[in-house]
């Protein structure tokens, strides 16, 4: 072979160059100038021949995640540390467009530009976008595998290669401590690796359950699904998916025992109890009903035969339509009666549709016999009948009620609640109740209602229809009517009675009464009259034997006593009179109407001396306007006696004044003194007959506590009250309120 000389060489390198298949240019290290490319190099790059070379190869370079300058700056060092570079690039065609190439770079000393690069350059963008997609479809797959709750395996003959989620909390382990690792040894126990081997190598796409062990040692039920094919990175690989069963079997463990339960209750009723499909066809019954079909028909049933076509004709159209109607979506019971040995008998047959999936597929029935009950039903009937006869004649009330409704009252209770029959039936038994005892018999209705026991028999106040009070004693008890319980009410017109109690009560009240008084009475007797007349007596025996051995001071003072005392005597005979008239009804009331201010002058004239001697201030502030209707002997005596109180409890130079004003229709009079007061224990008792309740005045003047009782019966007589404000030394008010 001829030896080429130096330009042959050159171009024969130049012409090798041109024609490469890969892209080729050739950088100056120290600035990053592009010297060379050759024409592969430029039409990959979309630029014209000879545009290429003078500018710098971060034109080349598509912007990532740092600037095209970065990138050539980073390649730039590494070739002058290592001397070549080699690696993926994504770069920038003239028109801005990306696409990726392999790189290859060697550095060398070129004679003219000093240190360069050259660079091979192959376009791997169909490969890249291979693999960019291959890789969004195995994120995709990770995400959705760890979306889904069953666990998902992938896997090279039982080789982990990943897992989602939902295997982790399977068998308690981490992606990271399974993943390269033989999962058959590592989770299986050994009876089982047979199976699994099996399975994989028959490639059987069917589930079966193996005993897997979790993390702590606990070995629990796994149902394997069959595997599956997958390319993953590449890669041939298995995928199956693994569901922790405990649960379900459990749940067929309890579906297992409720389908025995309900076998046993089929077998063991004495009910007849069968199902057909839409062609009338028998397809699930029990024994009974077998039995009870050959008893009535003469044929031994099997599953699967067409029901219809063992019955005689007239029960076969009957039946046909009760079927039908049960096939339709109705549900119904009908009761057919038949006799054996001349007994009649019943039996009661629900027709129920059979619904799979929101379709009808067949008709479910059930027959029970109910001929016992029938004649439950019966012999109640009756007993129902003979009661109410017997009610109609009897003396006592009798009602039936059930959820506060009337079902039946008898004759006597009509007549007690003036309600007929028809009307009764229309009205809620609380309606005849007297609103004073509403909340009493809910109170005893919500207590039966929680169990707990109730008085069965009380008296009770009813209202009738005319709103006549009526009083019964009346029991509850609980009965058996038409089938159902309901509440029987006994009771008694016990009116009268209660009447006569009553009355009984009052008379006892007002003996209680006038034995209280006829004490008082006996007591004002002995000792209140007694005590003056004894001073009287005296004072006169004495006028009467000495009168010559005595000066004329002692005789005036004599005769002053002996006035005074008759005064005060007199006045309590006549107070003692008045209260024994007013207790026998003795008291006539004649009303007139008279001034005021001139009847208190009145009042207070015949003790006026009285309050002179003790030189007590009286005032009569009442104006001449007012007028009172009222009667006058009753109304002065109370003036009289409420005067002589103040008078007797007032301290000597102390004032009593009278007052009155209007109030709409009623006169307002008080009574003030400035007087020793009242203890406040003393104020409830004072207008009452009651011994020991009086107090001395302050020049120890007597009181038998009689003025005051006195005084309060004779203003109610009057229509009136009478009411007082004291409090222990700081005197008295009586206050009267009388109608105008």
């Amino acid at each position: 072979m001829k030896n080429l000389n130096q330009d042959e060489q050159l171009r024969l390198y130049e012409q090798i160059l041109i024609n490469m298949a890969s892209g080729l240019y050739m950088v100056r290290i120290a600035d990053g100038e592009i010297v060379y490319a050759n024409p592969t190099f430029e039409k990959m790059f979309g630029y014209d021949h000879g545009e290429l070379p003078g500018l710098h190869m971060s034109i080349l370079i598509a912007p990532d995640h740092q600037t095209p300058e970065k990138i050539a700056h980073e390649i730039l060092q590494t070739l002058l540390k290592k001397g070549n570079w080699h690696g993926e690039i994504k770069n920038q065609n003239k028109d801005g467009s990306h696409f990726w190439c392999h790189a290859d770079i060697s550095t060398f000393n070129h004679s003219i530009y000093g240190k360069v690069f050259i660079a091979s350059h192959s376009d791997i963008t169909e490969r890249i976008c291979t693999r960019i997609k291959l890789k969004e479809s195995e994120e995709r797959l990770k995400n959705f595998s760890d979306l889904t709750t069953e666990g998902i395996l992938i896997h090279k003959n039982g080789v982990c290669i990943d897992i989602n989620k939902a295997f982790e909390d399977v068998i308690g382990f981490k992606r990271e401590e399974l993943i390269g690792k033989n999962l058959i040894e590592l989770l299986v126990p050994k009876e089982f690796h047979n199976t699994i081997y099996k399975n994989l190598q028959e490639n059987n796409p069917d589930k079966y359950e193996i005993l897997g062990k979790r993390k702590d040692g606990v070995l629990i039920p796994i149902e394997i699904g069959g595997r599956r094919e997958l390319n993953y990175k590449g890669e041939k690989v298995f995928v199956s998916i693994a569901r922790d069963v405990t649960e379900k079997r459990k749940y067929n463990l309890k579906v297992k025992k409720s389908e025995a339960d309900l076998v046993a209750q089929i077998e063991n009723t004495s009910d007849s109890i069968w199902s057909v499909d839409k062609n009338y066809k028998i397809t699930i019954t029990n024994s009974v009903f077998f039995r009870n079909f050959k008893i009535a028909f003469n044929h031994e049933l099997r599953l699967g035969d067409r029901v219809l076509d063992y019955l005689p004709d007239d029960l076969k159209t009957i039946w046909k339509e009760r079927y039908d109607r049960a096939l339709a979506g109705e549900h119904f019971s009908v009761i057919d009666k038949f006799d054996m040995e001349n007994i009649p008998q019943y039996v009661e047959t629900a027709f129920n549709p059979v619904v799979v999936e929101n379709k009808i597929e067949g008709a479910a029935c059930f027959t029970k016999d109910i001929t016992k009950q029938k004649q439950t039903e019966k012999a109640l009937k009756i007993s129902e009948n003979k009661f109410k006869k017997l009610s109609e004649f009897s003396p006592a009330s009798i009602s039936i009620q059930r959820t506060n409704k009337y079902l039946y009252v008898n004759k006597a209770w009509e007549i007690l609640t003036g309600y007929t029959k028809e009307e009764a039936l229309k009205i809620s038994p609380m309606q005849i109740i007297h609103p004073d005892c509403v909340d009493e018999i809910r109170q005893r209705s919500d207590s039966r209602l929680k169990g707990e026991d109730v008085i069965k028999r009380y008296d009770l106040k009813l209202l009738s229809k005319s709103k006549e009070i009526k009083w019964v004693d009346i029991s509850f008890s609980l009965i058996d009517y038409e089938g159902q319980i309901a509440s029987l009410g006994v009771c008694f017109d016990i009116t009268e009675l209660k009447k006569a109690k009553e009355a009984l009560m009052v008379s006892e009240q007002n003996l209680k009464k006038a034995n209280t008084a006829k004490n008082k009475f006996f007591s004002i007797i002995a000792h209140d009259l007694r005590s003056p007349f004894s001073t009287i007596l005296g004072f006169s025996n004495i006028l009467n034997t000495e009168y010559d051995n005595l000066n004329e001071e002692q005789r005036k003072s004599f005769i002053k006593e002996l006035s005074s005392t008759s005064n005060r005597t007199f006045f309590l005979l006549e107070n003692l009179l008045n209260w024994a008239r007013a207790q026998q009804g003795g008291i006539l009331i004649n009303k007139e109407s008279f001034n005021l201010k001139e009847f208190i002058d009145l009042a207070t004239e015949s003790h006026m001396n009285n309050a002179n001697h003790k030189k007590i201030v009286v005032n009569n502030n009442v104006s001449n306007d007012i007028f009172i209707h009222a009667d006058k002997y009753t109304i002065l005596t109370v003036l009289r006696n409420l005067f002589n109180n103040a008078i007797k409890y007032t301290y000597p130079e102390g004032n009593i004044d009278f007052n009155a004003h209007k109030e709409k229709q009623k006169v307002s009079i008080s009574i003030t003194d400035s007087g020793i007061g009242i203890a406040e224990d003393m104020l409830d008792k004072l207008f009452i007959l009651h011994e020991n309740c009086t107090t001395p005045g302050t020049h120890n003047e007597p009181g038998t506590g009689l003025g005051l009782v006195l005084c309060k019966e004779f203003v109610e007589l009057n229509g009136g009250t009478i009411s007082v404000t004291s409090s222990k030394g700081k005197g008295s008010i009586f206050n009267i309120i009388l109608p105008l």
